[in-house]
């Protein structure tokens, strides 16, 4: 296997693994917010922006790259 291929899978393991590790820490931040905000407009914005967070952070780490 050339250092390319290992490079480029290396890379790929990591994004996976910061993925899987943002989501999991992302948890207990939307379970606090699901738990005690009443049910309007607020508590649906602030879920709607964890995803954003989720969505902006991925495209930032696939687009840029990570340290």
């Amino acid at each position: 296997m050339n250092i390319e291929r290992e490079a480029k899978i290396h890379m790929e393991k990591k994004l996976k693994l910061f993925f899987e590790e943002l989501e999991v820490k992302l948890q207990p931040v939307r379970k606090h917010i699901e738990e005690n905000l009443r049910e309007d407009i607020y508590k649906v914005r602030a879920l709607q922006d964890i995803d954003d967070i989720l969505m902006i952070a991925k495209y930032a780490a696939e687009k840029y790259g990570l340290k």
